[in-house]
């Protein structure tokens, strides 16, 4: 159940996890929930996945939550960052240039965001300092460093 409600391509390193049940607005219920909670531990475990972009079918993202609300709102209410004409095809460009990034500094980045909201500044400072000397020195760094000094793409290497 649910994996009729989502549909998940991969290229590039990047996955689109599309929402499909546009004629319902992409309404979230039970088999919807599954089909996202399927698609997130599917990719969770997908060697060469870098970065995800969830889209929704249709007009709409997704609704369920009862408040309808335009894209300059949600602009105006940090829902959105910006608006586009295409949205998917800006999420997607961005997708690919954090999946041309370090995948280990991508997910160190991303593990000291997750953790920087819930302690103190000293233990986020003291998290950014462990995860810098982590990165320092490793074969995806060198790699980072090697290709922007021959101002070529660099080929990373997906933690095991």
């Amino acid at each position: 159940m649910g994996s009729d409600r989502v549909r998940i391509e991969v290229a590039d390193h990047v996955a689109v996890v599309s929402l499909t049940r546009a004629e319902k607005h992409n309404a979230l219920d039970l088999a919807m929930f599954e089909g996202i909670i399927g698609a997130a531990s599917r990719l969770t475990h997908e060697a060469g996945v870098r970065a995800v972009v969830l889209h929704g079918d249709g007009p709409s993202f997704c609704s369920g939550t009862g408040r309808v609300f335009s894209g300059e709102e949600a602009r105006r209410l940090g829902v959105v960052t910006r608006l586009s004409d295409d949205p998917l095809a800006v999420a997607k460009e961005l997708a690919v240039e954090i999946a041309g990034r370090s995948p280990d500094a991508i997910r160190a980045a991303k593990r000291l965001f997750d953790e920087a909201w819930s302690g103190p500044a000293d233990d986020t400072l003291a998290l950014e300092a462990e995860l810098q000397l982590g990165l320092i020195g490793s074969p995806n760094q060198l790699a980072a460093v090697t290709a922007g000094i021959a101002k070529q793409p660099a080929k990373f290497t997906d933690p095991g």
